[in-house]
């Protein structure tokens, strides 16, 4: 609720004395237009010694967008303890001044700016709604506020931000400090040089900036990714002071003690036992809400847990140290800790500045035990006592006597287990389609925390509208059945789905029908579609997926197991196929792993184009030709290889007839035998192999083969083609190989290199272009069969050109042999 109130907390004032006063006239335009205003002014002054923070403000209005962006005018402040001074309010248009500081324009608003998350500050929002801006105005104010939360009362804090998305013509940044305070100091390369100059018993350091360049922060940065420019400063000197200073707001008083003895009371709890810890714990998490009033000091200062227990709502530090109460009223040792939700990774960097805290968690120990850390605010929670998840916020300011910045200890137990199975009736008529995932650890919160928040038919309904996105007309065969449950301590939560399908089949263009099998939870997870380009680091949430699709065929089929798989140094994805012909099963298992929480910008280009692999590749389709079951003999068929047969035979006889390279004289003619033999069994094998794939794979002479060949689209049929005719040619070129070998020509060594390389080279060209057309990444199958081709090729064509022993085997002329010239006196074998 948003209500208007009377000023009181801020009045018109003239600028402090202490303040370096700037004209607007000192300074050019900046030339961005892409806001709809020039920034010419950003000027920040603060004093520490009274507590005061003093703003200027200039802009140059260039279009009504810049209008709307500035207007109105806002200033944020705590009533408790800070107070506004507006200096000025003026329109300067065509070099003129028009004072606009007329409380008429005022007005103030309790504004709850942290409401959505369940947290009352007390916060005012002054808000200066100004008349009649015009494009060309040039837009100038100045103000100062006074005060900061007593709860660090003598103490000192800054942090100020020097570059923004916008550019500045100026920028103005003074602190002024007490001389002798002993401020710790933090800068970069765009601060390191400042001015510094005294003012009475004070100091004060300036930076001054001309033309300050934006710069565009990325799209997808993790939240503690620092890309500013800064000045920091601070009077603590190390973790432990600030840590006993604020401990001392921790303490509990015996009321608190009386309190949490009556609650255990309540809940019967009267041991240290794993169940009833669990017992406390769940108490705090789910029966005391969240609710934060943190008005003023209480921002920082805790409710004191009596107070908590009889409202039965707090913050973050209230419930932390809520449960600190109940676990040390039955002997557990038990400490608070301040946290940054998103920033551990970054806590350590700079200085030593409470500011850097926005949460508070708490940790406890049973005796002979190690420390178990929980946070309280988070409901719903599943595992055994001792396994409950605990968010990765890396480092923690621990609030005891012995005070530190220390480390908390890094969960990634939660993953994700779906299993699919497809259940056909037969080809072309319906499915069963049942799916159980499986949570674990906080993926199984979050889940739990989602069923408890809202009704299971209407999760139901949700379900049904998701698997919908792949078969259309799904519907619920089984209610959605959900169980919570844990696994080796870790909590797990299941749901169970059973679908009918009454038409899983589709029907291509050419007749053709398929059956898609889809990991649809899948593409929710794949990053493909993110900012490769990139100087700063990609924003990802560790995941650990696993996603598996059995499908029960109806009849035999013949499927080739496969497997891509994409890896990185902190993630890993894939996907294997496999078939068993005797159960008919097809298994499809899909991985993605992630283990950070972030890509370095070195990565970032192969992590995306690796998920775009996955993505392209993450649809299984199996297909089927009506007519296709049996076999039916094809004389057209059979005619046509035999034709392509007898021109290869033809090619290859004159080949054998003209190519007839003359001997090299290096020594006595030897016979086929040692190593030799090892390139005449790969002839052997290669003969027998090519043979069975173009009778079994490609179906040669049947007639249903290639009636569905014929209605493939010409890319593809191109292909098929070229693969038959190749392979006729090459199964004709290793029978002219044999006869060569058998012979000892001195063509066989040439001429088998030549077939070393089309082995190496023909395959590998054929699969980048089917795989290519079909806009899939090779498997790991196809790179394995071009690396062996590779090896053999790498191995055999140096040894047949160089070998002394291939030049003393293959002595043979074609003219000598058939004039017997050369008398065999040993067997050809040996």
């Amino acid at each position: 609720i948003i209500l208007s109130v009377s000023a009181g907390s801020y009045r018109f004032s003239s600028t402090p004395d202490w303040v370096d006063v700037h004209q607007v006239t000192e300074y050019g335009m900046t030339d961005d237009h892409t806001t709809g205003y020039n920034m010419i002014l950003f000027d920040r002054q603060e004093r520490l010694s009274t507590e005061e923070f003093y703003a200027h403000m200039t802009y140059e209005l260039l279009s009504l967008d810049g209008i709307q962006s500035l207007s109105p005018i806002t200033i944020d402040y705590d009533p408790t303890y800070q107070s506004v001074r507006i200096h000025s309010i003026n329109i300067i248009r065509d070099g003129i001044t028009l004072d606009r500081s007329d409380p008429a324009y005022i007005t103030q608003l309790d504004r709850e700016t942290s409401l959505e998350r369940h947290l009352y500050d007390g916060s005012k929002t002054i808000v200066v709604n100004l008349p009649d801006l015009r494009v060309g105005d040039i837009l100038d104010y100045s103000y100062t506020m006074k005060g900061e939360n007593p709860f660090f009362s003598g103490s000192y804090y800054g942090v100020y931000h020097t570059d923004y998305s916008i550019p500045i013509a100026r920028e103005y940044v003074k602190i002024q400090y007490p001389e002798g305070i002993g401020l710790q100091w933090r800068t970069d390369e765009m601060t390191e040089s400042f001015d510094e100059r005294s003012w009475g018993n004070e100091i004060a350091r300036i930076w001054d900036f001309s033309e300050v360049e934006g710069y565009e922060r990325e799209s997808d940065v993790p939240g503690w990714y620092e890309s500013h420019h800064m000045v920091e400063y601070s009077s603590s000197t190390s973790w432990s002071e600030l840590a006993g200073y604020i401990a001392q707001e921790y303490q509990l008083e015996e009321k608190d003690r009386q309190a949490a003895a009556r609650v255990l009371r309540e809940l019967e709890v009267d041991d240290d036992t794993a169940y009833e810890i669990q017992e406390l714990i769940h108490f705090v998490q789910n029966d005391i809400r969240y609710l934060g009033f943190e008005q003023g000091i209480n921002a920082y200062r805790p409710h004191a847990p009596r107070e908590v227990l009889e409202n039965r709502f707090g913050d973050c530090k209230d419930k932390s140290l809520t449960l600190c109460a109940l676990l040390q009223a039955i002997g557990l040792e038990a400490e608070p800790i301040l946290v940054h939700s998103y920033k551990g990774r970054i806590l350590e960097e700079g200085l030593v500045n409470p500011y850097k805290f926005d949460h508070c968690v708490m940790r406890y120990k049973r005796p002979g035990s190690g420390w178990t850390y929980i946070d309280p605010t988070m409901s719903h929670q599943s595992g055994d006592e001792g396994f409950v998840h605990f968010p990765e916020y890396r480092k923690g300011l621990l609030l005891s006597e012995e005070g530190a910045l220390i480390d908390l200890p890094i969960s990634r137990e939660g993953r994700v287990e779906v299993k699919d199975v497809v259940l056909p009736d037969g080809i072309g008529g319906g499915a069963t389609y049942e799916i159980t995932t499986t949570y674990y650890a906080d993926e199984a919160d979050y889940q739990i925390r989602i069923f408890n928040n809202n009704d299971l038919d209407l999760m139901q309904e949700r379900y049904l509208d998701f698997a919908s996105n792949l078969y259309p007309d799904i519907q619920v065969l089984d209610s959605l059945n959900v169980v919570e449950s844990t696994y080796e301590g870790l909590g797990m939560f299941v749901t169970y789905e059973k679908y009918r399908v009454d038409s899983i089949w589709a029907e291509d263009v050419d007749g053709t029908i398929y059956l898609e099998l889809y990991p649809l939870s899948l593409e929710n997870l794949l990053e493909y579609d993110r900012e490769v380009d990139r100087t700063m680091p990609l924003s990802v949430y560790p995941k650990d997926y696993t996603h598996t699709i059995l499908c029960k065929l109806p009849e035999e089929w013949t499927i080739e197991s496969g497997e891509i798989d994409f890896s990185g140094e902190d993630y890993s994805m894939g996907m294997l196929s496999q078939y068993n012909p005797d159960s008919r099963m097809l298994t499809l298992e899909y991985t993605y792993q992630v283990e950070t929480d972030h890509i370095g910008t070195d990565e970032v280009g192969r992590f995306i184009e690796d998920n775009k692999l996955l993505m392209s590749n993450i649809g299984y389709y199996l297909t089927y030709l009506p007519g296709m079951g049996g076999f039916e003999f094809s004389w057209l068929a059979f005619v046509g290889v035999f034709i392509l047969f007898a021109l290869f035979a033809y090619l290859f006889y004159r080949l054998y007839m003209d190519y007839d390279p003359r001997k090299e004289t290096v020594g006595t003619p030897q016979t086929i035998g040692s190593w030799l033999i090892l390139p005449l069994l790969g002839l052997f094998i290669g003969f027998f192999r090519i043979g069975y794939q173009l009778i079994t794979e490609f179906g040669l002479f049947n007639a249903t083969s290639w009636s569905g060949y014929m209605k493939l689209e010409n890319a593809y049929l191109s292909v098929i083609l070229w693969e038959i005719v190749y392979n006729v040619a090459l199964l004709s070129f290793i029978v002219l190989l044999l006869v060569l070998f058998f012979k000892r020509r001195t063509s066989l060594p040439i001429l088998i290199v030549i077939f070393y390389a089309a082995n190496l080279l023909m395959p590998f060209l054929d699969l980048a272009i089917v795989n290519s057309l079909a806009g899939m990444a090779w498997s790991s199958e196809e790179v394995m069969s071009v690396a062996k081709a590779a090896v053999a090729a790498g191995i055999w064509i140096p040894i047949f050109l160089v070998s002394s022993r291939v030049k003393r085997t293959f002595v043979k002329n074609r003219s000598e042999d058939d004039l017997g010239l050369i008398e065999e006196t040993e067997p050809i074998i040996a």
